[in-house]
């Protein structure tokens, strides 16, 4: 991880966190054109992973990623789930 702004690159597979104000429902309709548009060798970087309801389904296709938020507990939530707490 980076001080300041937490990344991890985290093979993730499930949300593990809710909030109202999600990408939950927009990634339901953007993924599959995503699969549409990009190839499936492309890196990409989720700057706001939050509760991980985008970047769930981007792994799952697309599993070159990067996650990050600018929350510092955010990061560190996933930082430790990646480390198998």
């Amino acid at each position: 991880c980076v001080t300041g702004v937490q990344t991890c690159a985290l093979p993730i597979w499930c949300a593990m966190t809710r909030y109202v104000g999600g990408k939950a429902r927009t990634a339901r309709h953007l993924i599959p054109v995503l699969q549409r548009e990009v190839p499936l060798d492309a890196q990409w970087w989720e700057p706001f992973m939050g509760g991980g309801n985008m970047t769930a389904p981007l792994a799952t296709v697309w599993p070159g990623g990067l996650a990050s938020d600018f929350h510092p507990a955010c990061g560190a939530m996933w930082s430790a789930a990646a480390d198998g707490w």
